[in-house]
């Protein structure tokens, strides 16, 4: 399962064993989840927690019936990402930033667009999101987007009405860097799996 790099890191900074890990998988509705703990978790070798680069990681579980229904494994988006391309994120996150209780006990998704190079540059030394990382810009589709909790969710692109890979949920904020979701002048950033298919297959041994 692929997941941020952020997400396998305790508080020490240190790796979290495998038995802390558990994945849910069947529903939609996180009570009805049928839930199998971690055998292995596998960290980018190169991931920065200061600048979420190389923000992705692995968890290896129990074979997991991937029946196209309860479970299912997305081939990795491999086209061109471009400014007010439409993608949707989905995620057990905060659906109001000011209420740490709000996680939602139902996925939720939303519709959010790639956003355009200029105003990303600042915050975040971006270039485009055809590199390491894909940016969603906030003001392309004001007040949707993803937030605390949703890290290491995917960004699902489409090849007509076909779901792909994009993405898993990094980090995100305000213009200036500052701690929100969803506002306008904000922005949201995905590690885009299609440049790190090197380390999957090292993990993993298959190329996706």
């Amino acid at each position: 399962i692929l997941t941020a790099g952020h997400c396998l890191v305790g508080a020490t900074g240190t790796v979290n064993s495998p038995q802390n890990i558990t994945a849910g998988y069947g529903s939609n509705v996180s009570e009805q989840q049928t839930f199998q703990t971690a055998t292995n978790v596998f960290l980018h070798p190169q991931y920065n927690p200061s600048r979420f680069e190389n923000d992705i990681g692995i968890i290896q579980v129990p074979d997991i019936p991937l029946d196209g229904v309860k479970a299912c494994a997305l081939p990795v988006y491999r086209g061109w990402l471009y400014p007010g391309m439409p993608v949707r994120s989905i995620g057990w996150g905060m659906t109001n930033y000011t209420d740490y209780y709000s996680v939602s006990p139902e996925l939720k998704e939303v519709v959010i667009k790639v956003g355009n190079p200029g105003p990303m540059q600042v915050p975040a030394r971006f270039d485009n999101s055809n590199g390491p990382r894909i940016c969603i810009e906030n003001a392309l589709v004001p007040d949707n987007g993803p937030c605390s909790g949703d890290s290491g969710s995917p960004l699902i692109a489409y090849d007509g009405n076909r779901p792909y890979f994009a993405g898993v949920m990094s980090n995100g904020g305000g213009a200036h860097g500052e701690a929100t979701c969803a506002v306008t002048g904000g922005f949201a950033f995905y590690t885009h799996v299609l440049n790190y298919l090197n380390f999957i297959y090292t993990v993993t041994g298959r190329w996706l």
